[in-house]
Formats: structure tokens, C-alpha cells, sequence
């Protein structure tokens, strides 16, 4: 079985008590793809369309459930309301106890949280606007856990993860045994599956040691949409599980419209034509293992020169606690190829920092988190990879 993890919500809010649905997180090794099937399978059949004739569907009872009783998933409140405010979504968290102070320029402001002022705000936002605002929008609901899983317009044409899982199965089978399941991830609705070889694909001598690594490709949907089909290169290390992600170029992420189908042949023939080339991958890390970062960066006093890569990794879109635990683990582990010990990595001692470490890390940091932040920090290991990410 896959293991399923407890849902995880926004600091500051719990799940037990917020009206909102936040979603449960599983995680599925080659071992559990029959569990994996079963889950998309059960979420398809589950799944329903319906459509929004009036306003009162929308408005939210005392217990913030909508349309006779379904409670908002946080997908589909989001996509609310980004259609209907800018900001509506921040200022309902705060007011839900996410958020105890507002920050002033020089001062602070609490926030009186309540779920009833939350909820006549919300109401309140949706009278304001009219009728005609709601036309051709759905609601994609589940009717057996009674939610509201996300907000659709009328050009929305379902592609199931189930479907997915088929499609890439079938593409795994016609490459085995050189492809198979390696391993996948369901937060909510979102997919993301693993293809990689049983045996390493290339080796990489760094500081004297071996380092292994397998390279596959990976695909993510959501039953939701919000342009989630996307599919790609993946290189994984054998050491970490280490991750970098290549979507394949051309392609992007692609919408559930009636397009859709027709471009999904497309993708999987880029996957064939698209194969990552091993000798192109050890150029680019014997490039990486020459491009040395500065000696300071090294010392004590380094402050300042680490204060600029953690800006520029920042202006790459991460958040800083991440910006700041990748800079750190590259300075701490160098180069090589490190196995967890006791908590002290193997290449603690290592004297020499390079932009390949700053791929070690991105890919390090990718693993361990969730949809979003990893496909963000696995495309960034790849650009490092490829000396495109300039610091």
C-alpha cells in the first residue's frame, strides 16, 4: 500500500476546524501501483461536472459549505477568489486565524479572526457581483466526500489521472525493460509520476568517489485541471534521490480543452525524440565541477558573499527559508557523492564548492517537498546543470 499522509493546510490554520478542505498527501513506490490505480480510478468515478445556473449555488451557510452542503476544497477556493477579487483569498486566511497581525509599514495591526466574518465577507464579495459573472462557470465536485474540488469555465474538458496513468503505462511498456514505475505522488488531485531504469544509467567520479544516477521521465496532471498536463526529462541520483526535472520543450504545460487529446500523442512521441543523452549529461557535470565558486564563500566571514546567492536564488522565484537551506547544504557537503549518516553527510570535510554542488542541493531540496515547490526547484537543478542559472 501506499503510504497516505495526514492533509496539510497553510501556517497557522487547522484542518480540523477550518471550513476549507486541504488534501491529503500519498505516496506510492513501484510496489504500490496497484493501490495508485485504485486511488485515481475511485476519484474518477467520484468525480461529477455541474453547472452554475444562479448566485445561491456559490453563497456559503454559517458552516462555509456551499451548492446544499459541499464544503470548498483550498484548489477550488483559491480559483474563487482569484475570479472574484484579487486578495480575497490572503484576507480570508487571515480572518480564519492564519494571520494575527496585518504588517504596517511601521507597525502592526491584529486581525480579529472569525469564521463568521470570514464567511459574510465572502458572501458579500459574491452579491456585489452579477449574475452574469457566473455564466459557463462549473463546479467539479466529489459526491462522496461531498466537496467542491475545483471552479471550471466552460471550455474545461476533463483529462482523469487515471487516463494518464493508463498512457504512461502503455508508453512503459513498449520501452521495458529499460523503463518502468519508479515511483509517484497524489497530493489531492495532483499527479506526478516517476519512470525510470531498474540499473544506473551513468556514473560521475567526484572527490575520488562514484556517484550514480539513472535518467527517465516524468508526468503530472491533475483531475482539476489548471493546466496540468506536462510531461519530460528526469534525472534522478542514486545517493539522495535527488531530483531535476526538463519539461519537454515545445509542449509547456497543456490546458484541458478540446485540444487536449490531439496534443497528448504529441508529448509522448517528444518523449521518444527527446531522450536525454548521457554523454551530454556528463559533459555539463564535468562543466559544473570546473566552474568553482569563490574561496570566501568558504570562510566564517562569508556573510556578505552568501548574502548575494541567497538574492539570487530568491529572484528565481524560491522562498527564502529554501534559498537559504540550499546555499547552506551546498556549502556544508561540497561536491560528492554524500549518503546521510548519523546526520553528517560523507563530504562534510571536502574543500571544494562548485556550481555542481548547486545542483546536488536544488536536486536535494526538489525530493523533499511537495507538487509547486519541487517541479520549481527540479527545473532549477536542471538549468544548473545546463550553466544556465547565473548567480
Amino acid at each position: 500500500m501506499g503510504s497516505r499522509l495526514p492533509s496539510f493546510a497553510p501556517a497557522g490554520l487547522d484542518p480540523a476546524t477550518s471550513f476549507l478542505a486541504f488534501p491529503r498527501i500519498g505516496r506510492y513506490a513501484a510496489a504500490d501501483w496497484q493501490a495508485l490505480r485504485s486511488e485515481v480510478d475511485e476519484a474518477r468515478e467520484s468525480l461529477q461536472l455541474v453547472a452554475v445556473t444562479s448566485r445561491q449555488q456559490l453563497l456559503f451557510d454559517s458552516a462555509g459549505r456551499s451548492a446544499g452542503g459541499y464544503r470548498w476544497s483550498r484548489v477550488a477556493f483559491k480559483r474563487l477568489c482569484s475570479w472574484l477579487l484579487p486578495g480575497l483569498q490572503s484576507l480570508t486566511y487571515a480572518l480564519l486565524g492564519g494571520q494575527k497581525v496585518v504588517r504596517l509599514r511601521n507597525s502592526e495591526m491584529p486581525v480579529e479572526t472569525s469564521q463568521a466574518l470570514a464567511v459574510a465577507t465572502i458572501n458579500s464579495v459574491l452579491r456585489l457581483r452579477g449574475e452574469a459573472t457566473f455564466d459557463g462557470w462549473r463546479l467539479l465536485v466529489n459526491v462522496s466526500t461531498r466537496t467542491i474540488e475545483a471552479l471550471v469555465g466552460y471550455k474545461f474538458r476533463p483529462f482523469w489521472n487515471a487516463e494518464l496513468l493508463a498512457e504512461a503505462e502503455r508508453f512503459a511498456d513498449r520501452h521495458r525493460p529499460r523503463l518502468r514505475p519508479w515511483a509517484a505522488e497524489l497530493v489531492g488531485y495532483d499527479l506526478r509520476l516517476l519512470y525510470l531504469p531498474a540499473l544506473p544509467t551513468w556514473e560521475l567520479c567526484s572527490q575520488g568517489l562514484v556517484d550514480t544516477y539513472r535518467t527517465g521521465y516524468y508526468f503530472t496532471n491533475a483531475d482539476h485541471g489548471c493546466a496540468a498536463l506536462c510531461g519530460g526529462n528526469l534525472v534522478v541520483r542514486d545517493a539522495d534521490g535527488g531530483r531535476a526535472y526538463r519539461p519537454f520543450p515545445g509542449v509547456g504545460y497543456l490546458r484541458h480543452d478540446s485540444l487536449l487529446r490531439r496534443l497528448i500523442p504529441h508529448m509522448f512521441r517528444l518523449t521518444q525524440e527527446k531522450r536525454l543523452s548521457v554523454d551530454e549529461l556528463l559533459g555539463h557535470c564535468h562543466e559544473r565541477q570546473a566552474e568553482a565558486w569563490p574561496r570566501e564563500l568558504q570562510r566564517p566571514n562569508s556573510a556578505e558573499k552568501r548574502k548575494d546567492i541567497v538574492q539570487a536564488l530568491l529572484r528565481a522565484r524560491l522562498d527564502r527559508p529554501i534559498a537559504t537551506a540550499i546555499l547552506e547544504r551546498m556549502v556544508r557537503c561540497g561536491d560528492g557523492p554524500m549518503r546521510e549518516s548519523d546526520g553528517a553527510p560523507a563530504g562534510e570535510s571536502a574543500g571544494t564548492r562548485t556550481m555542481l554542488g548547486l545542483f546536488l542541493s536544488l536536486g536535494y531540496e526538489a525530493q523533499r517537498r511537495l507538487v509547486g515547490e519541487q517541479e520549481l526547484l527540479g527545473r532549477l537543478a536542471f538549468r544548473a546543470l545546463r550553466g544556465q542559472l547565473r548567480l
